[in-house]
């Protein structure tokens, strides 16, 4: 049974950096290959940085999208009762 079961609420991804970190963590512990290892955490948080920038990009275009959406369903209303109220005007002529 692999170890990080009991982790269930990690997406698959966090799994995955969640096993590479502790690889890199036990290689760590040799000497030799601390530079190497120093490295590679480094490889890791800059690549975090750049997933984390590009999803801040990403969510910053939605809400500018959901925004955008807003207004547009503020200003059909309004001219949804701008019409009903040439409508009822217009009506009210018919019957006059």
């Amino acid at each position: 049974m692999e170890r990080l079961s009991m982790y269930p609420f990690l997406e698959v991804g966090q799994r995955f950096w969640v096993r590479h970190f502790r690889s890199i963590c036990f290689r760590a512990f040799h000497p030799p290959r601390a530079k190497a290892v120093s490295q590679e955490v480094g490889d890791m948080v800059t690549h975090i940085a750049t997933a984390a920038t590009q999803q801040s990009s990403a969510t910053e275009d939605i809400n500018n999208s959901m925004n955008q959406t807003a207004r547009l369903l503020i200003e059909s209303a309004d001219g949804a009762q701008q019409s009903e109220k040439a409508c009822q005007e217009l009506s009210s002529l018919a019957f006059d």
